[in-house]
């Protein structure tokens, strides 16, 4: 069980064009998880508002639509709030 909520780096990092994104919460809360790129334009919603059970959890992340460059993957639950950077190689 996780002692923390914690937003984990993604794998692979470099990607092309999908990536896991994993994620683990201390308690069942909902939550949020976005990618936006560095102007802070959301791209693309890979959770909002949903209930995850406490635990590690994965999310698959598919960018097959987007040009190459560098994105932000942001998870809010509750208080907390973690970002971390991404990179998309075509």
């Amino acid at each position: 069980m996780p002692t923390e909520n914690r937003l984990l780096p993604a794998y692979p990092n470099p990607f092309n064009p999908t990536t896991t994104i994993g994620f683990a919460v201390l308690n069942a809360t909902p939550l949020t998880i976005t990618v936006t790129d560095l102007l802070g334009k959301e791209v693309a919603s890979l959770a909002k508002g949903q209930v995850f059970s406490a635990g590690r959890h994965v999310i698959q992340f598919n960018a097959e639509y987007l040009t190459s460059g560098t994105y932000l993957v942001r998870m809010e639950a509750g208080d907390f709030v973690q970002t971390r950077q991404i990179t998309l190689l075509k």
